[in-house]
Order: C-alpha cells, then structure tokens, then sequence
C-alpha cells in the first residue's frame, strides 16, 4: 500500500500527483522546466491526502494486528524520504481521529487481552520493542544511544535485533 501525504504549497499549484482508486498513482514531475513525462503505479492499495488514519488502518494494519493475536508474526513498515509523513502514519497523535497505526494497534491488542483473559486460566504478557533503521542503522527508540543493533538468527525465537529492548507493558497508556 502507498500513502500518499498532503501536498506542499508549491506542488498545490502543479497538481504533480493524483491518487485514483483502487490503488492506482499517478505522477508528473516538473523540473522547473515543465512537466515531465507521465509515470502511473499500481498498490495493493493506495490513500490519497483526504483519507484519514483510521481508513490506513483498517485496510492495511487491523489485518496484520489480528494475525499476530492469532498467533503469526507480522510487521508494518514505514518507507520513504525525510517529509513523506512516516511518523505521522504511524505515531500520528496520541488520542483521536489522528492516531496512528501504532496507538490503533495497540488499543485493539489490549482490547483482545480484555476480551480474552480469565482469571485462573487465560494470562497474557505483553512486551513491546521500537526499533528504528535509519541509514542502514538499527536503534532502539525505547532506550536512546542504543544504537548500531544487529540481527541475528537464534534457533528458538527466529531473527531477532540483539541487545532491542523489550517492556512489560500493562496498558495502552504504559506505550
């Protein structure tokens, strides 16, 4: 899938790109000297500016979240330049229509939690880990200076970040 963020001021003016469902980009870059060529790609799935957080969601993450409590691994993963609004994405803002993937997803984890625990019988234990790669370099955003990590295979627990951080957490509000 591809996000495409809300358009600066000086490409309002140009028009240099459209989103057009159902997964369709199109894009005219102008160099300063006029518009270039036309260049159309197709996503799985494609948002334009005008869609919100929950819509990003609901399409691509909610899926990924519900196989994980099911019992597979998953990942969600930010791509793209400084200023193409990975952040915003995924962080968005703490609370409301403009939460991101990451506030979503852990809300629908601790709901299947409440759901699902009983007492004497059902307990979970969630950890949560925030890793960063920037130029080609891994770091834990939960512990800053931890940075330089490097992944390595172990036999029992798959490919891991050595020396990643992981916390207990009890709640949306402890993440």
């Amino acid at each position: 899938a591809v996000r495409v963020r809300p358009p600066l001021a000086r490409e309002v003016s140009t028009e240099e790109l459209t989103v057009r469902a159902p997964g369709e980009v199109t894009a005219w870059p102008d160099d300063g000297l006029g518009p270039g060529p036309r260049y159309s790609f197709t996503f799985d799935a494609a948002f334009s500016p005008s869609e919100g957080q929950a819509a990003v969601y609901d399409a691509v993450a909610r899926p990924a979240v519900s196989s994980t409590l099911a019992g597979f691994n998953a990942s969600i993963i930010a791509y793209g330049h400084t200023g193409a609004g990975k952040t915003h994405t995924m962080e968005g803002a703490p609370d409301g229509a403009q939460r991101g993937i990451i506030p979503r997803a852990v809300a629908d984890i601790f709901e299947h939690v409440e759901r699902s625990a009983r007492p004497g019988a059902r307990r979970f234990l969630v950890r949560a880990s925030y890793l960063q790669i920037y130029n080609e370099v891994l770091s834990d955003l939960l512990k800053p200076g931890r940075n330089g990590l490097l992944i390595r295979e172990d036999r029992k627990k798959g490919l891991r970040a050595e020396g990643l951080s992981e916390w207990v957490v009890r709640s949306p509000a402890e993440v």
